[in-house]
């Protein structure tokens, strides 16, 4: 695919067997700004995503790359329980330690990541995330390997809806900034039992059933705006 300028989106099979990425295989795709690699990848060839800013690796174990994969500028997404320890010192990847992050899409215009050393989960795109635990939508948030320690949060102004069970058991969020946030979807904040006190902004037009449900802490919910918010049964 090489020189496939116009080329914007590229889906492997979910039960596919796709092993390896050749050398400059989607490079001078000017169009690819995002290419998520299946887990059965292990080898990706020299140039190969070059032209991807975002590039979501689905296996927690670094593949063999050869040199110059992915631009200097490149987002590069790893999954959840990865050691990016391993990742930063692997061969070749090494000159991308600062780009690699744990973490991945959450929406279809939305990504995650999460910062084990503070215990921070921040989410940048726009749009809202998907909903989770629901018949309809995803099973388990992607973050959900962190939720007895997730503590805080950081949630880019560009973020207008907060999933189903997207934060549902989140033992130690303390607090939440919903910023430009308009709706918070059922169950979202359900059991987080140390939150506090949250501040609903005037944003905010919808908030789903059961979204605060059993937050044994709270005790203080501040309502700003001059309409309310529709709540749902």
């Amino acid at each position: 695919f090489y020189l496939c300028r116009k080329l914007s989106e590229v889906n492997f099979a979910e039960n596919g067997v796709v092993a390896a990425i050749g050398k400059n295989a989607f490079d001078q795709c000017e169009s690819l700004y995002e290419i998520s690699v299946p887990s059965t990848v292990s080898q990706i060839g020299a140039g190969a995503l070059a032209s991807s800013s975002i590039v979501i690796i689905n296996n927690q174990t670094p593949a063999t790359i050869g040199m110059d994969v992915f631009s200097s500028g490149s987002v590069i997404y790893v999954p959840a329980g990865s050691n990016l320890s391993v990742y930063k010192v692997a061969t070749n990847w090494q000159k991308y330690a600062a780009n690699i992050l744990i973490g991945g899409k959450c929406g279809d215009d939305a990504a995650w990541s999460y910062n084990e050393n503070n215990n921070t989960l921040s989410i940048s795109g726009t749009g809202s995330t998907y909903d989770y635990g629901t018949k309809d939508g995803h099973t388990d948030a992607p973050w959900s390997q962190y939720y007895d320690k997730l503590a805080n949060t950081n949630v880019t102004n560009y973020i207008v809806g907060i999933g189903t069970n997207a934060f549902n058991g989140c033992i130690k969020l303390s607090d939440f900034d919903f910023k430009k946030v308009e709706i918070i979807g059922d169950h979202a904040f359900e059991g987080c039992s140390s939150l506090a006190d949250i501040t609903i902004p005037a944003s905010i037009k919808s908030i789903g059933t059961k979204a605060f449900a059993n937050c044994d802490a709270l005790t203080s919910v501040i309502v700003e705006g001059n309409s309310p918010a529709t709540l749902e049964e």
